[in-house]
């Protein structure tokens, strides 16, 4: 079972590469938004679930949604957003950058979740997860906002600069 959580990212890193390419630019941050919302929620339905439940098919579902929902716009990170933000010239530095934070985040997360997991339990883990997916579903709405802004300001200044010819 523990199988489901690759497979089911393997698939949502195909859907939300293809979908992204749709999409464009300001797509991206949409569908990161959305798919961390999501997370978020699925996250706080697997520490609802009560202890009671006699199937482990529940739990197991619940974790391949939150592997869908997480792990194709985490494959933004290193790849397209990098390449967004760093350009040509400083792609492979925007890349390394975010890989290394993310490499970061993980070695810290190990003591922090062990340390949540003694003191409130997984469910406490499973909450303090989705309140992470949640700030960064929040900081993704933003970044959809300010991408949308700079869009609308390049068309507008293009148009000017046609409009002036």
């Amino acid at each position: 079972m523990s199988a489901v959580f690759p497979a089911v990212g393997a698939v949502s890193v195909i859907i939300v590469g293809w979908l992204s390419d749709q999409l464009g630019i300001t797509g991206r941050s949409k569908i990161m938004f959305w798919s961390l919302a999501a997370t978020a929620m699925a996250l706080l339905v697997l520490t609802s679930i009560p202890r009671t439940v006699s199937s482990f098919l529940v739990p197991v579902a619940v974790v391949g949604v939150v592997a869908f929902c997480l792990l194709g716009p985490y494959s933004y990170l290193a790849g397209a957003f990098a390449l967004d933000f760093g350009g040509k010239q400083a792609g492979a530095a925007s890349s390394g950058i975010i890989d290394g934070i993310g490499y970061l985040g993980g070695a810290l997360a190990g003591d922090s979740v062990a340390r949540v997991s003694v003191a409130f339990g997984w469910r406490g883990v499973f909450v303090a997860l989705a309140v992470v997916s949640a700030l960064s579903a929040a900081a993704a709405a933003y970044l959809f906002f300010y991408l949308s802004a700079q869009e609308r300001k390049t068309r507008t200044e293009f148009t000017i600069c046609q409009a002036e010819e």
